[in-house]
């Protein structure tokens, strides 16, 4: 029951929007993926906000600026509780860039070789 709870809540209307100094809202975050008007710099605001914040700053307003699909997103897309969004951005964070490997192994066969060219001269 407590499930069906927190999926209700990620599916409320609960965001309002500053456009053009007016107030709209609220609405819920499939909205907010298909407004027209609706930008990372777009002031937002929902129960508990201290004041009015750009979206860009929004944790939860994150997939809402992912890359564009085919089709607008459905709201069967949050019903996944195993979906952290959080968990995935640290461990994408944790990955580390191949490329120092490479120039190691680069400079390992460059050696050998030379060894190898040293070897052959005598």
């Amino acid at each position: 029951m407590a499930s069906k709870k927190q999926s209700k809540k990620k599916f409320s209307a609960e965001w309002y929007l500053l456009i053009d100094d007016r107030k709209e809202g609220p609405y819920t975050i499939v909205e907010l993926k298909n407004h027209k008007k609706f930008t990372p710099d777009t002031l937002v605001w929902k129960k508990g906000f201290p004041r009015w914040i750009p979206a860009r700053f929004v944790f939860e307003l994150e997939i809402v600026f992912e890359d564009e699909r085919e089709e607008p997103i459905e709201e069967d897309v949050f019903k996944k509780d195993s979906w952290n969004l959080r968990g995935e951005r640290d461990t994408l964070a944790l990955q580390q860039d191949p490329f120092p490997f490479f120039l190691w192994v680069l400079l390992f066969i460059l050696i050998a070789l030379y060894i190898l060219y040293l070897t052959q001269e005598q």
